[in-house]
């Protein structure tokens, strides 16, 4: 489930019956966000990213044909879908005021937003990888059809087989360029997620250093108070003490003196 499940609930109309005890004044219920409902979407991209890999690196070589790269093309855009949905989910969930004694759930948020940013920056790696392969591919091509060209340029036959040759390379160099500009593209756009990822993990991080450093205070004045009630019972033990030894003495001159008056 994800946080445009919850919305969709939310927009469901009730019966009705119902209607008339609605306050058209009444604030509209936001849906409470949800960490636990993006480490799915986090895993998929990871375990997309992970097949990616394994795609690219076989890209050049000799399993390298149209069904893995139509496979890897497929691939890469599905995962770039789920990372900008789930972009929208990540807002929201830092989007949402939590109490500032509410430390856990803030932890929570961090570690969510954190794992996503991680996620979508080895895809980020993955995808620029992606193009990198791709382009040697076309730089390889592009000189097998200049090379072609210089050998078939003697032979009538041979130049025939030449441009049959350079026609299939030159259709395979423009669909590997509009991948090549379609993963940049991509790039490009996750760029900015990625920037306003990181600008949510810093914010939650000197939100939880603020809540720290506001803990780590009470607790000393905490410590500080609790020392101050002991001294101060530890005075007063002693002042009782004192005023126990004057009343003795005084009771002990008393006894002294009414002896004296009665001998």
């Amino acid at each position: 489930m994800s946080f445009q499940d919850l919305e969709r609930g939310l927009g469901e109309r009730a019966p009705l019956a119902r209607d008339t005890a609605i306050n058209p004044g009444a604030p509209v219920p936001r849906a409470v966000p949800s960490p636990h409902l993006l480490p799915d979407s986090v895993q998929k991209v990871s375990a997309n990213t992970a097949a990616i890999a394994k795609f690219v690196d076989l890209l050049g070589g000799g399993k390298d044909n149209p069904t893995l790269r139509n496979r890897l093309h497929d691939l890469t855009e599905s995962t770039r879908e789920v990372l900008k949905g789930s972009t929208g989910d990540v807002k929201r969930l830092n989007e949402w005021k939590l109490s500032p004694s509410d430390r856990h759930h803030r932890q929570e948020q961090q570690k969510v937003a954190a794992d996503f940013q991680r996620a979508l920056e080895t895809f980020q790696s993955v995808s620029r990888r992606s193009a990198e392969r791709q382009r040697l591919f076309v730089e390889r091509a592009k000189a097998s059809v200049d090379a072609a060209e210089d050998r078939g340029a003697s032979q009538e036959t041979q130049q025939q087989i030449s441009d049959a040759d350079a026609d299939f390379q030159e259709q395979l160099i423009q669909e590997r360029e509009g991948e090549i500009a379609q993963i940049e593209q991509g790039i490009t756009e996750l760029n900015q997620i990625f920037k306003d990822l990181g600008q949510i993990v810093g914010e939650q991080q000197s939100m939880i250093d603020n809540i720290e450093t506001n803990v780590i205070s009470v607790a000393r004045d905490t410590r500080g108070a609790s020392d101050q009630l002991t001294q101060a019972h530890a005075y007063q033990r002693k002042a009782g003490r004192r005023m126990f030894c004057l009343l003795l003495v005084f009771l002990l001159v008393l006894t002294t003196v009414l002896l004296a008056v009665l001998l």
